[in-house]
């Protein structure tokens, strides 16, 4: 698992340098190869930063349960967005189901998960 995020990561890393932001980063959007390559797709929703005066915040692209909260709240996506949706892209490859799957509304959810008291702690339910 480790040397897939890894792969994602620089791959996430040459988008970034480009100051191109994937905005739909998932597992369904992540291909493997036989011997082991990661490439990233589905590019329809990505954000060019150079272009991005174009674009207004009031945009949404992406899918729910991977956005990040910033993203949900209309103030743009960035290349932390990615980082954020990569994190719920390891969740979803530990657990088998997306972020917030339980939820019903998961933008409803992940709105009010940006606001979870600070003193909330993660479960210890996974293991190495």
């Amino acid at each position: 698992m480790a040397s897939y995020v890894i792969k994602i990561l620089e791959g996430l890393h040459y988008l970034h340098q480009s100051d191109v932001v994937h905005c739909d980063l998932k597992a369904a959007n992540i291909l493997t190869t036989k011997n082991g390559n990661v490439k990233l797709s589905d590019f329809g929703v990505s954000l060019n930063l150079r272009a991005m005066e174009r674009r207004t915040k009031n945009d949404i692209a992406g899918t729910p349960n991977w956005m990040a909260p910033e993203v949900i709240e209309l103030k743009g996506a960035s290349t932390k967005s990615d980082i954020w949706s990569l994190g719920c892209t390891v969740i979803e490859l530990f657990t088998g189901k997306p972020p917030y799957a339980d939820i019903s509304n998961s933008m409803a959810g992940r709105y009010s998960s940006h606001y979870m008291p600070s003193d909330a702690r993660l479960t210890n339910d996974i293991s190495a």
